[in-house]
């Protein structure tokens, strides 16, 4: 057997094989997304949430500098015109009378993207995360992904990393990744550095988001949130984390 695999990857060109392999492969990712999204969706239609988002302004050499503040927020579905909504409410934020800071890592906008943003391979090799072999499926960007209508497009355009995907219930139990390359939409935007890993916890059977982490080195310019970026760039190295609570009732 091991003779005839050998004869037939001389007879097949590469790109063929790596083709095979990369249909299984968004196999894969195709039931475990599907699920992913199902729970997601359950979570927001029918869970409270208390999320905790937490900033960490960084020095130049990426260690700890100051806290820059922290924002928690209580989510739910509520009933809208077209069925459920959901809704992020902030309910408290240090310090107080801060403006609200983006979220650089939206979960649903990671769930929406991976299927038409990304090819997906198979490592060999296994990893064990909480008493579970996961599969390890990495992902790199295709070569004509969506086009980019604002930023935070042009950063998932971008990124490559791994997933861990249960190997018996193919349950998704982390993303990790980073910048492919340096992202330069000058002069409005350039970012140099974006590594995150977000971790999902099984909660009542449902694969839930428990925590999220990104560093970044970033700067912008945007006249709508401040005239002056206009002539210097609005420059940001910081560390964003997320906690995710989850309840059944109010």
């Amino acid at each position: 057997m091991l003779w005839l695999v050998a004869f037939l990857s001389f007879l097949i060109p590469s790109g063929v094989m790596a083709q095979t392999q990369d249909i299984h492969a968004l196999r894969i990712v195709t039931q475990t997304f599907e699920k992913a999204k199902k729970d997601n969706k359950t979570r927001q239609d029918t869970l409270v949430v208390k999320k905790t988002h937490r900033i960490e302004n960084l020095n130049n050499d990426g260690e700890f500098k100051s806290v820059e503040k922290q924002m928690v927020y209580k989510a739910y579905g509520k009933d809208g015109k077209n069925g459920k909504e959901y809704v992020e409410e902030l309910v408290d934020i240090w310090p107080s009378g801060a403006e609200p800071a983006a979220n650089p890592l939206d979960f649903d906008k990671l769930l929406d993207a991976f299927l038409s943003h990304f090819y997906f391979s198979i490592n060999p090799e296994r990893e064990v995360l909480d008493g579970r072999t996961c599969l390890k499926i990495h992902f790199w960007p295709r070569e004509d992904p969506p086009l980019a209508k604002e930023n935070a497009d042009y950063l998932v355009n971008n990124i490559t990393g791994v997933l861990y995907v249960d190997e018996e219930t193919l349950a998704l139990r982390r993303i990790g990744g980073h910048l492919k390359e340096v992202i330069d939409e000058s002069p409005w935007f350039h970012m140099e550095k974006f590594d995150f890993l977000v971790e999902i916890r099984d909660w009542k059977g449902l694969g839930l988001v428990a925590k999220m982490n990104a560093a970044t080195k970033y700067q912008y310019r945007d006249p709508r949130k401040s005239f002056w970026s206009l002539f210097s760039p609005v420059k940001r190295h910081q560390t964003h984390q997320f906690w995710h609570e989850y309840s059944n009732s109010e």
